[in-house]
Parts: C-alpha cells; structure tokens; sequence
C-alpha cells in the first residue's frame, strides 16, 4: 500500500486481488465501511505516475474550487479517465464486472487515518496485495485514452511506452483547464 501526502490531504492506494468476490459486491462493502474511497480497474491504469498525475490533478482543481465533483475520489476517478463526465469515467477506469484487481484509493486528514482506512479496505478484499500490472497492452491504452501512436511517437521519450505515458498524463491535464 502506497500512502502520501499532497498538500495537507493525506491518501492511501493499492492494488487487491478480488479473486472469487465479485467486484460489484466489493465495491458495495467498501463503500459502507470506508468514507471517501474509490476503486479503479486496475488494468485500466498504465502505471502509479499516471496515477498519480491524475491525483494530483484532482487536488488541485479542489484548491482551485474548479472540481466537477463533489468528492476527491471521486475527482480523481474522472481525472485519471482524463474526462469531465462521471459516466465516461465510470466505464473507462472504473472497477468492472469480472475484474479480477482493483486499484483503491482513501482520502483522509492524517496519515494514520488513511493507513487504517487502507487496512480495512485490504481486509475486505481479503488481504491480498498485489500491483499494477507489468509490460501493458499500449494498443488498449492508446484507445482508452484516444491517443494515436502519429501523436505520441512525436512526444521526446526513450521508449514508445514511456511516450505514451507523457501523452497520457497530458490529457489529464488538460482537464484542469
């Protein structure tokens, strides 16, 4: 479990495998025990900086008083979908059917807040860590994020994987405007 402060919020964020629960059946316990959380697909997520970009993002449009939501998890949610419509962002990064991980985030004023706040999280998922997924399918992200290759070939990285990642945060951004 990943857990840090942006300004004076503090968050914790991980990755669980839900193996035999259902993810809708998570998501439901989850949200009845923990205040202020989010769950992500995990193969929708390219990598903890695209994560955290999005994040970021998110917080600064709430300083900004420039959030499309009314909560942080659920900012981020549309921010790492790199949308500002909840619906797009539901189906693109959201936990699915079937899913078999789910990326989590907690929100919360201190760092022991949202250390336990991550550990029941893991006790629901049946406390199985894990982490995003390894060497992942450019194509399928190309299309969640509608970034061509002619675009992100032109972005300066040393690997094609690592442009696309650029491109990606990018868009993010751009949601801030």
């Amino acid at each position: 479990m990943r857990v840090g402060k942006v300004f004076d919020l503090f968050f914790a964020a991980g990755v669980v495998w839900l193996r035999d629960k259902p993810a809708d059946d998570f998501v439901e316990k989850m949200r009845s025990v923990v205040d202020d959380a989010q769950v992500f697909d995990a193969d929708s997520i390219l990598d903890w900086d695209v994560f955290d970009a999005a994040l970021m993002n998110a917080v600064l449009a709430v300083k900004a008083s420039r959030q499309r939501a009314r909560s942080l998890s659920t900012e981020v949610l549309m921010r790492l979908a790199a949308t500002t419509q909840i619906s797009e962002a539901i189906a693109k990064v959201g936990l699915k059917p079937g899913s078999m991980r789910a990326v989590f985030l907690v929100v919360g004023s201190s760092r022991e807040q949202v250390e336990e706040k991550g550990a029941k999280v893991l006790s629901l998922a049946g406390g199985g860590e894990t982490d995003l997924p390894k060497n992942p399918d450019q194509t399928r992200f190309e299309e969640l994020y509608g970034v061509s290759e002619k675009v992100y070939k032109s972005v300066q990285a040393k690997t094609s994987i690592e442009a696309l990642k650029l491109a990606i945060m990018q868009k993010i951004a751009s949601t801030l405007i």
